[in-house]
């Protein structure tokens, strides 16, 4: 409700504020008007702060517990609930009025035009402003026109309960007798109450204007009770959610530290194997050449036991002619030692016909001419028996050489091999 306005929901003065804040409209208006304070700097950083993952969001809603939350019940059983802002006409139809005086005893004529200093002030506004008139209408003394309707054709207000004459004056003071400050109306003598500066009221049963402040003010007494509860259980709420997010802020900074650790732990594991992959495939192309190399040098030696499958198959060859002509000349030594036996057995026979060549001396020229030819022969064989030791000997230093060789061949085979 605005500081110009004093009128409610259905035309009946609005209920004044506390007697503490009486005084204090601008204060009130100002606080209004106020900037919000700062966001905290635990909701900043909550806000700044990046979000994490979602494995980490669920790990840390299992770590940090919701704080416990009062008993609610106990709390409602306690505190009564306000009242709604939407229901305001069934509230003040199940509050208690207070009783109303009879209509004789309302014109007492001592109570005519003096107020005083205990009738609260409506929202801030003193009395005597009321009196006055609002900035919206100076027709209205007393409130404000609303806007669904204001003053009649002849200038009269619409409401009813826009004031009253009896008890008022232009100094805004009201008699201590007409209210007490508990809230219960004052008996007054009957007839309808005048108010300066207003009509009679159309209703003889409307209620006093000093009536309704009285209920006004119990009704705020109420209102501000209720409120106060309500604030402390804020500040306890308040209070629980700022450590329960202190709490889940410094869980959020220690897995997001925790998470950066992982990181970087993931970030240089991935370096070392980068450098350990890198180094592999260096080894496994110096071994892929080694294969290579390998497989040449497997080629190589094939190709070089192919050659020696060669040569040893012509050595084999060789070896056997040699083999034939050893046979050969060992037919040919036996054949000579035949007919060297045979040339002995014919010495023999010469020397034992010696006698007899002597005596048949033409026959012996003969038998010496036969004697010359066989000589030459036995010189001819001779000769080829020496040609033949000559070839045999020289076919067998070949075949030791040729020996000597394959054993040499097959060493460095071996050793290539190995």
């Amino acid at each position: 409700m605005e500081g110009g306005s004093s009128s409610g929901q259905w035309g009946h003065p609005s209920p004044p504020p506390h007697p503490d804040q009486q005084h204090q409209p601008r204060q009130q208006h100002q606080q209004r008007q106020a900037p919000r304070p700062p966001k905290p700097v635990q909701q900043q950083q909550r806000q700044h702060a990046p979000p994490p993952s979602k494995p980490d969001q669920q790990q840390h809603r299992q770590q940090v517990p919701p704080p416990p939350k009062p008993d609610q019940q106990q709390q409602r059983q306690q505190v009564p609930p306000p009242p709604p802002k939407s229901d305001r006409q069934q509230h003040r139809q199940q509050a208690p009025l207070p009783p109303k005086p009879d209509q004789q005893q309302r014109r007492a004529p001592g109570l005519r035009g003096r107020w005083t200093a205990q009738t609260p002030s409506v929202a801030g506004i003193s009395p005597g402003r009321l009196l006055r008139g609002c900035s919206f209408c100076r027709r209205c003394p007393t409130q404000r026109v609303r806007q669904s309707g204001g003053h009649d054709r002849g200038g009269r207000s619409r409401w009813p309960d826009a004031g009253s004459r009896d008890g008022e004056d232009r100094t805004g003071r009201v008699d201590a007798r007409s209210c007490d400050g508990s809230g219960a109306p004052c008996p007054t003598e009957g007839g309808l109450e005048d108010v300066q500066g207003r009509p009679h009221l159309p209703l003889p049963g409307a209620p006093a204007l000093p009536r309704v402040l009285c209920r006004g003010l119990q009704a705020l007494e109420d209102v501000k009770e209720v409120f106060q509860l309500e604030w402390a259980q804020l500040q306890q709420e308040r209070e629980r959610l700022a450590g329960w997010l202190a709490r889940l802020g410094e869980q959020i900074r220690a897995t997001s530290s925790r998470y950066s650790q992982v990181r970087a732990e993931l970030a240089a594991a991935r370096r070392d194997l980068g450098a350990d992959r890198e180094a592999y495939e260096k080894d496994l192309q110096l071994f892929v050449a080694r294969e290579r190399a390998v497989a040449l040098q497997e080629k190589t030696v094939a190709v070089d036991a192919a050659k020696l499958r060669l040569d040893w198959a012509e050595l084999e060859s060789e070896m056997q002619g040699m083999e034939r002509r050893r046979k050969e000349m060992l037919e040919v030594s036996e054949r000579q030692v035949a007919v060297n036996k045979k040339l002995d057995e014919k010495e023999a026979a010469l020397d034992q016909n010696e006698a007899a060549v002597k005596a048949l001396e033409e026959t012996l020229s003969q038998r010496e001419a036969a004697a010359k030819a066989l000589e030459d022969s036995a010189s001819l064989h001779e000769v080829a028996a020496r040609a033949l030791k000559t070839e045999a000997t020289r076919l067998s230093g070949t075949l030791k050489v040729r020996e000597d060789w394959v054993k040499s061949r097959e060493a460095e085979l071996d050793e290539q091999a190995k």
